[in-house]
């Protein structure tokens, strides 16, 4: 038998010479069971991915909306609407309001005891986590250096 060394198969081989014969070669596998189910992977595994990233890309918003919501009202022992209710209140120290910032006020709370305390912006509330965890003493130091202590 002779041996051709240009790098094909057999199978590549006959592709080239039999280009009518390989096309009703794949018409007969298409209308196979085999051929049928392949099609069918192919046609919905790509479908219902697009499906789903399309669904996922229009309501994340809302899926983690509510997933943060439930996940706050139980983390603090709320209802859903007071959680709802302090994230679209003004807040209590600088009165910005989350309709005019885009940003929904942070639930405050006392680490300690878990209480809320009010709805804060993210500013304040970084304030106020700050103010919690120092002493009397350094804050006295930082409102004399910013020349505002009290003598």
């Amino acid at each position: 038998m002779l041996k051709i060394n240009d790098g094909l198969t057999n199978y590549q081989r006959w592709k080239l010479k039999n280009p009518k014969g390989y096309s009703e070669s794949q018409k007969r596998f298409a209308k196979s069971e085999k051929g049928k189910l392949n099609q069918f992977r192919k046609n919905h595994s790509k479908k219902g991915k697009a499906r789903q990233l399309r669904y996922y890309r229009t309501h994340v918003g809302e899926i983690v909306r509510k997933k943060s919501i439930a996940g706050a009202a139980y983390r603090y022992g709320v209802s859903k609407e007071e959680i709802i209710r302090i994230w679209k209140s003004k807040c209590t120290f600088c009165h910005r309001d989350p309709k005019k910032t885009g940003v929904v006020s942070q639930v405050d709370h006392n680490h300690k005891t878990g209480e809320i305390r009010g709805p804060l912006c993210q500013r304040c509330n970084n304030f106020v986590a700050y103010l919690e965890h120092i002493s009397l003493k350094k804050l006295a130091f930082i409102l004399a250096w910013i020349g505002m202590g009290v003598d």
